[in-house]
């Protein structure tokens, strides 16, 4: 029945108030005053109105924050948030405390005539929509983060996402620790707040032999992800080998009647079987 909330204030803090409003269908939901007195400040929202999100009811609250000095407005912003708890755990994902079956399709976010351009609000709609039409219930966005009207789309309509990093041939030395790092970040602040995204996968098909270094920069990279936002799981690697992951998965490019084996290969924690025929 609250929502917890974190705001960064830029400028001068000295007699600013804020105030955040919450609304559901139109309802005032709730509403709370606080004062400013830190350039980052997190806070309790007391929620009238509780509606959980689900990918077959995807309940949105709209919110308001405003500031004020005295009685005057000096800014506003306006957004979207859900409520939805995430947990990947003993084998099952969760959602909201049920078991969850992800039946999700690689989306490679290419579009006609215009590469990683899409023609308009519209077609990104279509894109999201088809996903349902064709039985599925969520996507992994591979190797790039998704235009923020993906994700509003993905919220509205109820499909699920897996986000990832754009970091193919980069070198996993320590020199690209810190500009990798400040992009992906930027990328959680920006889209944290869209409750379709269920998790955060820092990287794709690297491996362990491109450097002395790539073990440490996955589990650097996995452990900074997750102590920013521990509210959803984190895969270090998606595809091959695993540091330190909530989620473990395989990309298995081999004959259906060896998937068997190369299962049994990643229980066993035997890479070699599994990258190599």
């Amino acid at each position: 029945d609250k929502v917890m909330v974190k705001v960064s204030v830029r400028g001068p803090t000295e007699g600013i108030r804020l105030r955040a409003e919450a609304f559901y269908a139109g309802w005032d939901a709730g509403t709370v005053d606080v004062d400013v007195k830190n350039h980052e400040i997190v806070f309790e929202l007391p929620l009238r109105i509780v509606r959980l999100w689900w990918p077959e009811d995807p309940n949105l609250y709209r919110f308001k924050i405003s500031l004020f000095k005295e009685d005057e407005l000096i800014d506003e912003i306006h957004g979207l948030f859900g409520l939805r708890r995430i947990v990947a755990k003993n084998g099952w994902f969760k959602i909201n405390g049920k078991k969850y079956y992800l039946k999700m399709v690689l989306d490679q976010g290419y579009w006609p005539n215009g590469l990683y351009t899409a023609p308009s609000d519209n077609d990104i709609r279509r894109d999201v929509e088809a996903v349902k039409e064709l039985g599925f219930n969520g996507v992994r966005a591979h190797q790039k983060p998704r235009d923020p009207r993906y994700l509003y789309w993905c919220d509205k309509i109820g499909v699920l996402v897996w986000e990832e990093s754009a970091d193919w041939g980069m070198p996993l030395t320590s020199e690209w620790i810190e500009p990798f790092w400040s992009e992906w970040r930027s990328i959680i602040e920006r889209d944290f707040n869209h409750p379709c995204i269920i998790a955060w996968t820092c990287f794709n098909e690297r491996s362990n032999r491109e450097s002395p270094y790539a073990s440490r920069f996955i589990k650097t990279i996995y452990e900074r992800t997750k102590d920013m936002d521990p509210t959803r799981p984190v895969l270090d690697n998606s595809g091959w080998f695993h540091v330190a992951t909530d989620i473990a998965d395989v990309h298995a490019y081999v004959n259906i009647l060896k998937l068997p084996e190369k299962w049994r290969a990643f229980i066993d924690g035997d890479w070699k079987a599994i990258l190599h025929e």
